[in-house]
């Protein structure tokens, strides 16, 4: 039996969803990768590897979360003006997006 226009559609919907999910948590695996990680010489005494260890990737489908609670998470990602920004999941030059965008194949 052959399929409708509007089955064509959902299943289209249902694999460029599944890419899209698969690029963010790609994203996010590139993020944590690229997350600096204190050492005890440059914070004595502190947690090493809170930064890494925070990232988060919530929902699914059409909505994604990707957050990170470390208090200096932000900072890290964009920086401040004393020092630039490390970009690890790319907020500051969409580059998050246009990686997303760029994994999707249809």
């Amino acid at each position: 039996m052959p399929l409708s226009f509007s089955q064509v559609g959902q299943e289209a919907e249902k694999l460029l969803l599944n890419q899209i999910g698969q690029s963010v948590k790609k994203q996010v695996d590139t993020a944590v990768r690229l997350s600096p990680v204190s050492t005890e010489a440059t914070r004595p005494g502190g947690p090493h590897g809170e930064l890494k260890s925070k990232w988060k990737l919530s929902g699914g489908g059409k909505h994604y979360t990707v957050s990170n609670s470390a208090n200096h998470a932000t900072f890290q990602e964009i920086g401040t003006r004393h020092q630039s920004g490390r970009e690890m999941l790319g907020l500051r030059s969409g580059k998050i997006v246009n990686d997303i965008i760029n994994r999707v194949k249809i």
